[in-house]
């Protein structure tokens, strides 16, 4: 099975520009990489016609893409036919990933999701993006960060797409945006976003979910994503002002040298944006 490597291709198929990302074969000891330009290649693929459904791997034009694929007998191929391996980029062009080859790629590629540069408006795919982070490399934490940086993109198309894609628990940015504003995003085939409703049930579920959680308890499968440090930070910028002090001095009182939190629940939540070194904190106007 050959290892992801940074290796990446630039292609013109039917109309798209592409970023393919090549799994060169390594051996144990070897762990070079190469790079490649070439402005067309073809890339084979077999597509599963039985026992099931669903656009796997399904490309259209004017679309950017990250394909992982590998050298097979001469030729480039897919790594995987049956899952997901090629992923649709919708932050925009970049001729690089954030960071150096030292880092692993899935967090390079996870957080050029989230680049999107404040004079950037060629190559956008449309209103509305959804960073990608396949294999999980960020994390639910880093991830609510650098969407609350989005959240003071000076672009508004960027702003609404963000508000979109935080947990329904950290939406503050809601009612930010007039009614006329989320009624543009039907444009792009996406509902407008309406404030979570909080009741006594939602409370309840919460201080159980941040307890358990914070405490070490044991958790039902379905609630196995809190089980993480990176979840139990995203209690501390809950958007329940009550809940929030509540959360933050458990979590000071357990943790009380962390400063990676939302900690005092007063403060404005953390927020980070992403550069060509990685995630950095956004500490006044967007730059």
């Amino acid at each position: 099975m050959a290892l992801l490597s940074s290796f990446y291709l630039k292609s013109e198929r039917g109309g798209s520009q592409t970023l393919a990302a090549a799994a060169a074969p390594r051996t144990r000891g070897n762990d070079s990489k190469r790079n490649l330009s070439e402005k067309k290649i073809d890339v084979y693929e077999i597509f599963c016609l039985g026992g099931g459904s669903g656009d796997w791997n399904a490309t259209q034009n004017s679309e950017r893409d990250l394909f992982m694929v590998r050298r097979e007998n001469g030729r480039w191929h897919i790594v995987r036919d049956w899952l997901r391996s090629i992923y649709e980029v919708r932050s925009g062009y970049h001729a690089r990933l954030p960071l150096d080859d030292t880092r692993p790629f899935w967090e390079r590629y996870a957080l050029m999701s989230y680049w999107i540069r404040p004079e950037q408006d060629r190559g956008l795919l449309n209103t509305i993006f959804w960073p990608s982070d396949p294999a999980w490399a960020l994390g639910d934490w880093r991830g609510v960060k650098l969407l609350r940086g989005l959240l003071r993109h000076p672009r508004r198309h960027v702003r609404l797409a963000a508000c979109l894609a935080v947990p329904s628990d950290q939406d503050e940015c809601v009612n930010t945006f007039s009614r006329a504003e989320w009624e543009s995003v039907r444009d792009d085939g996406v509902l407008p976003r309406e404030p979570y409703k909080w009741d006594a049930n939602r409370e309840r579920y919460s201080r159980d979910a941040f307890d358990r959680s914070l405490f070490g308890e044991s958790l039902p499968p379905a609630d196995l994503r809190y089980a993480s440090m990176d979840r139990v930070r995203i209690f501390t910028t809950i958007n329940h002002p009550t809940l929030r002090r509540e959360f933050c001095r458990k979590f000071m009182a357990k943790f009380p040298n962390d400063t990676d939190n939302g900690c005092p629940a007063d403060k404005t939540p953390p927020a980070t944006i992403v550069t060509e070194n990685g995630d950095v904190p956004l500490l006044g106007n967007w730059r």
